[in-house]
């Protein structure tokens, strides 16, 4: 993983714009294949209901909680320690 240990700060830095251009991309491509009729239609796509939506977002916040304490707890205190120092 190229990105293993940078941190996802570094995604807001101008070096990062193919990310968010390709972030983006799919995010459209997706949103058209489920909202448009004839597109969810040809990629076999279905409504979620609102129940399974939350479902996903709240397995979504776990997962990235879960990661965040895993990753604190898995030591990088030298890191968090030099980020805290750079932030006034």
């Amino acid at each position: 993983n190229a990105g293993a240990g940078i941190g996802w700060r570094s995604l807001f830095v101008s070096s990062a714009r193919a990310f968010w251009l390709v972030a983006v991309a799919a995010t459209v491509a997706v949103t058209v294949a489920v909202a448009v009729p004839g597109a969810r239609r040809l990629l076999h796509f279905g409504v979620p209901s609102l129940g399974d939506l939350v479902l996903c977002i709240a397995l979504v916040v776990v997962s990235i909680a879960i990661g965040a304490a895993l990753s604190m707890r898995a030591g990088r205190p030298a890191a968090i320690a030099s980020w805290r120092a750079q932030t006034p």
